[in-house]
């Protein structure tokens, strides 16, 4: 379990590097918050620095899985993951589980059921990993389930849960090269895959999901390159008779490698990477809010530490936010956990 550590010291240019941010993150830290909102740092990851991982919200806890993190100038020197991490948010601790059966970084991860479930994902040497796993907490062990049809096995891609089926849209199957517009469902209690016969208009990878109500949201992300990003918002309501996509309010920034989260009826987007602006490290700090009731977006308190690479989850109206990049790439990998309160003081 000792590889979660693994990352060796930041070179000096990646020093300077982290001065710069430094500064950057108190100056977004002293700008006001709207409408009662606030960021707060938490306990950091027990097991180091990761990014690219993917997480799910079971009752109170936080579960993290796979990854990478960085070793010297970063990506291809990364260490992969395969370590697994759950944070009790009611005691603000971090503790490890078992690791998943092998090393995986940009798992589609999910919560269906109450039960923790990975969807696919790449591996060492950018292999697929494409049959699906599930966590028994009981006895702290995974299981193997059936694998994904074949050729669409991916990572990188937008999540979303309705009912016992997981879906999954976009991603990728050669990360930094391409993207995908295929659209896969996953029925848990039936442990069966199925390939939902409607694309996404676009190609579409490092994107956020989400659902609320009846309809899945993909949001943003890119189409392979890592300056390729994306604004569109696409919608599918999932218990229409037509299965199709409808185009909504696009993002006020376009950016991939962002985080997703929704609460009630808003889907809350965080961070993200293709930043032009060279101050940055090229990621975004930006939070911004979708209302799908009134298809509009606002913007709220920018991150206290920009990244990408990071993963977002819901517990109780609260928004937690563990690991991810504070670079273009994956170069400054982080073990930061922060909670988004989109109402009420921290």
């Amino acid at each position: 379990m000792a590889r979660g550590n693994a990352a060796s010291p930041i070179s000096m240019s990646n020093s300077v590097s982290w001065l710069l941010l430094s500064l950057c993150w108190l100056s977004l830290a002293a700008q006001p918050v709207s409408r009662g909102s606030c960021w707060k740092q938490l306990s950091s990851l027990s097991l180091g620095r990761r990014a690219e991982h993917g997480a799910a919200a079971i009752g109170n806890k936080v579960y993290v899985v796979g990854g990478m993190a960085t070793q010297g100038s970063g990506y291809p020197n990364v260490t992969l993951l395969d370590t697994v991490e759950v944070y009790d948010t009611t005691t603000d601790q971090w503790s490890s589980l078992t690791p998943f059966p092998m090393k995986i970084h940009h798992p589609n991860v999910a919560a269906v059921n109450g039960q923790l479930y990975v969807l696919g994902g790449l591996s060492s040497n950018r292999k697929l990993v494409e049959t699906a796993y599930t966590f028994d907490s009981q006895t702290s062990t995974w299981k193997a389930l059936s694998s994904m049809a074949a050729g669409t096995g991916r990572g990188a891609s937008a999540i979303g849960v309705y009912g016992k089926v997981a879906y999954i849209a976009g991603g990728t199957q050669d990360v930094g090269k391409s993207a995908v517009d295929i659209v896969s469902s996953y029925d848990a209690a039936a442990d069966k895959w199925s390939v939902v016969p409607v694309n996404l208009p676009e190609v579409r990878d490092h994107v956020g999901g989400a659902v609320v109500g009846n309809v899945f949201y993909v949001v943003a992300g890119r189409k392979g390159l890592q300056d390729s990003v994306q604004s569109t918002v696409f919608a599918m309501d999932l218990k229409a008779s037509e299965m199709k996509w409808v185009r909504k309010a696009s993002a006020p920034t376009a950016r991939g490698s962002l985080e997703a989260v929704a609460v009630g009826n808003k889907i809350y987007t965080f961070g993200g990477e293709g930043n032009p602006d060279n101050t940055t490290q090229g990621v975004f700090p930006q939070t911004e809010i979708y209302d799908v009731e009134k298809d509009s977006w606002t913007q709220d308190a920018p991150m206290r530490t920009p990244k990408h690479g990071s993963v977002a989850v819901a517990v109780n109206g609260d928004i937690y936010i563990a690991g991810g990049s504070a670079s273009r790439g994956s170069r400054l990998d982080m073990n930061i956990t922060e909670i988004y309160k989109p109402i009420g003081g921290c």
